[in-house]
């Protein structure tokens, strides 16, 4: 699959239409880690497309690191998509989803893997640091 991108993204930059390559690398990025030399912790960037929120006025993240408690408030972005970073321990695995204006829960499209929640047949996304 990543050939696919590779080749598909080198297309759309031969053709000039970098508004067009910058818009569809958006919506297929997800999470975004970034280790530090100096400290153990681990940077995770999720963010959500804005085909997944449409339209939505509030987007929070709840999960493992959270304690499924308290919602992490997620920042919208000029092209429509949320964004919010969390700072997590390395050699883990994480459970979160996205609750989308207090009624829709939505999982990540490029969660590293998902789980059963236990609770239903709904499904869990995985990031995995």
């Amino acid at each position: 699959m990543r050939n696919f991108f590779n080749f598909f993204f080198s297309l759309i930059k031969q053709f000039n239409c970098f508004a067009l390559y910058f818009k569809i690398y958006l919506e297929i990025m997800a999470i975004k880690k970034q280790y530090f030399k100096t400290k153990p912790d681990v940077k995770v960037t999720l963010s959500l497309p804005k085909s997944a929120v449409k339209g939505a006025k509030k987007v929070e993240v709840y999960g493992d690191f959270t304690n499924w408690t308290e919602g992490i408030k997620m920042t919208k972005q000029k092209d429509g998509s949320y964004r919010t970073s969390v700072t997590l321990n390395p050699e883990s695995e994480y459970q979160f989803r996205y609750l989308i204006d207090n009624e829709v829960w939505e999982n990540d499209w490029k969660a590293d893997k998902y789980v059963s929640n236990g609770v239903s047949d709904e499904e869990n996304s995985v990031v995995v640091i």
